[in-house]
């Protein structure tokens, strides 16, 4: 299998996202990698002009990371409603995509005229650098991301978080996530457990044990029953239903933290 050299993991400016026609990628190799495949999967699904900026993120760049590994859907992220809705016409009425579900409040999936699917997120970029979204990602390896605009990739950003895992060659968690799961309690515990195992097996990466124990103590040393509940319901819901997958371990684990908790 071969690997990225970790001559690609060296950062330019901090890893923000360059403006214009990525000039960025045209002087690192990881960041030029990323464009040339964010455009090689968004050129065939924009097959007329988009002139709004559109964000690919996350997992359709595993194949830059394990190269050969199959990219299973595009996660497509905007500035905000409006945008969304002009993409939806656009891909819908411009492009030859259908709307396969629209499971609100996550995502818009799609699937386009050449059989590629999409998900595009009721999350919203805002004004913010992508970069910033990206820190809130779960998984650190693939906070990555590219920007498609008027038929071209503009910027690609890696954050440094994810080239620390990269480098390491470790399925890790982003630290502000777990620092938002703390403050904020979300609900998605369960499913950021159940995607660190599946993206280290995707990979080949290792899974640090503590990585994985920071978010049990999390779930069980923090969480009330009500949310431990909450946390269970949302894994059934958008990955076990929308998903189709399951690790019963994982909810027996959940599930005996509830009793004891009880």
């Amino acid at each position: 299998m071969r690997w990225l050299s970790l001559k690609w993991l060296a950062p330019q400016g901090g890893g923000e996202p360059a403006a214009g026609r990525c000039p960025a990628a045209e002087e690192e190799p990881l960041l030029r990698e990323v464009a040339r495949h964010a455009e090689a999967l968004l050129a065939p699904v924009f097959t007329e002009r988009f002139d709004d900026e559109v964000f690919l993120a996350g997992g359709a760049f595993k194949p830059v990371l394990n190269p050969g590994h199959p990219v299973r859907d595009l996660d497509l992220w905007v500035r905000d409603r409006k945008v969304r809705e002009r993409l939806r016409a656009h891909l819908v009425e411009r492009c030859g995509a259908e709307v396969v579900h629209d499971f609100h409040p996550y995502c818009i999936k799609f699937r386009a005229a050449g059989g590629e699917e999409l998900e595009v997120t009721y999350q919203n970029v805002k004004d913010r650098p992508i970069a910033d979204v990206l820190y809130g990602f779960d998984l650190a390896p693939v906070s990555i991301a590219a920007c498609y605009r008027g038929g071209e990739v503009t910027s690609a950003v890696v954050t440094e978080e994810a080239r620390r895992a990269i480098e390491r060659r470790e399925a890790l968690f982003n630290r502000t996530y777990l620092e938002k799961l703390e403050a904020a309690r979300n609900p998605d515990v369960l499913q950021a457990l159940d995607r660190l195992t599946r993206l280290s097996e995707e990979l080949g990466y290792a899974v640090p044990e503590d990585e994985v124990e920071r978010l049990w103590e999390i779930y069980e040393g923090i969480y009330d029953r009500g949310e431990q509940q909450a946390c269970v319901d949302t894994y059934l819901k958008t990955t076990v239903d929308y998903k189709g997958r399951c690790d019963l371990r994982l909810l027996q684990r959940a599930s005996a933290a509830e009793v004891l908790g009880s």
